[in-house]
């Protein structure tokens, strides 16, 4: 007769602590085609990660890399925003009141079809304003 053997407690890896937890993603309001060969150039709109100790008003400049390209570089922290589903952080979002998205719309060069959301004045919702005259039509 063999002895029952003890068998050992199971062991469980370290759980990975994966780099991008520790990244924030912000979006570009502004191109910024870099200054020196350490900076990360990029156009408005462009998704970059920054570590997420670095995010401070204090420190003009952040360490980055460009989702889309790989690529690491300094950018100016205030090319850019956190980048979230937020209308407030949308470039077509607008906060002021409804005569002044008026104003905005009708200012020469845009077109029909220009837009902006706004909030509504009950401050629960949101307002989406459309310019739908043409100058030409006219």
């Amino acid at each position: 007769l063999r002895a029952p053997t003890k068998i050992p407690p199971p062991v469980h890896p370290k759980p990975r602590t994966s780099e991008s937890n520790n990244k924030i993603k912000v979006r570009a309001l502004y191109a910024f085609p870099g200054i020196s060969d350490d900076d990360l150039p990029f156009n408005k709109g462009d998704i970059l990660e920054v570590e997420q100790s670095v995010i401070s008003e204090e420190i003009g400049w952040w360490q980055a890399t460009h989702v889309s390209t790989g690529k690491s570089g300094y950018i100016p922290f205030n090319y850019v925003v956190i980048a979230d589903t937020t209308p407030q952080t949308q470039e077509w979002y607008f906060d002021f009141e409804r005569h002044d998205a008026d104003k905005v719309l009708l200012l020469p060069g845009n077109k029909k079809g220009t837009f902006l959301i706004r909030k509504a004045t009950d401050g629960a919702t949101f307002v989406l304003s459309v310019l739908d005259i043409d100058k030409n039509d006219e």
